[in-house]
Formats: structure tokens, sequence, C-alpha cells
């Protein structure tokens, strides 16, 4: 209850990126992330995609939070606003196929070892 109301709600559902596979024809920009644990993180990441305009996401459904209601209240809105598809296999094998189909301009962070701080 927030301020005496109640609203009932069904869960949100998103589509799976294998029923409707990504249209490469527009050129969209889609955001992919794996191994993002905090579900506020997911959430203000997905907040700031949709203002820069990001046209979906393609989010892993292991290895990440879960898309929950934190999520959803970090994203503002971004959650609901923003074409979202589940990916079941894992991210690297996604993105190896759709380099494949050569349609697909892929660039990829990754944040690892830190260079220059005496480690390697």
């Amino acid at each position: 209850m927030h301020q005496g109301f109640v609203l009932d709600c069904d869960p949100i559902s998103f589509a799976n990126v294998s029923d409707r596979p990504l249209d490469c024809d527009r050129g969209d920009v889609w955001l992919m992330m794996d191994h993002l644990y905090g579900e506020e993180n997911v959430g203000g990441v997905l907040r700031s995609a949709l203002f820069f305009g990001v046209n979906g996401c393609v989010y892993p459904t292991k290895q990440c939070a879960p898309l929950s209601s934190m999520a959803a209240t970090a994203s503002s809105g971004a959650l609901d606003g923003m074409d979202i598809r589940l990916c079941s296999q894992p991210l690297s094998e996604f993105l190896s196929d759709m380099k494949s189909n050569k349609q697909w301009h892929i660039v990829a962070l990754d944040v690892g070892h830190h260079v220059g701080d005496g480690g390697e």
C-alpha cells in the first residue's frame, strides 16, 4: 500500500530471444549484460541505457541478478519501457551466433584485471 492505494498487477513477462529474434535491419542498439549480480545495478544500467537511446536489452536467464521488483524500482520505469528479451543460452554463444550472421556490429566491454597496478 502506498498513500492509501493498492495496485494488483500481473508479473512482468519477457519474450525469449529464441522466440522473437532481434531485427538487425533498423540499426538498433541493443544492450547485453552478463554476470551483473546486483539488482539495483541492473536497474541503474537499464535506466541509463533507456536515457541514452538504447532500443532493447538481451538479458541472460543465468548468472545475472533477477529482473525483480527491486530492479524495476531502480530502473525508474525503464524495465517497463524497454524491449527486453531473455537469453537462455550462454551470452558468449549467443554473441558468436549473432556475429556469424555478419549483419551485426558487436562492441563489447569487459572489466577484467587492472593493467599497471603491479599485477600482470
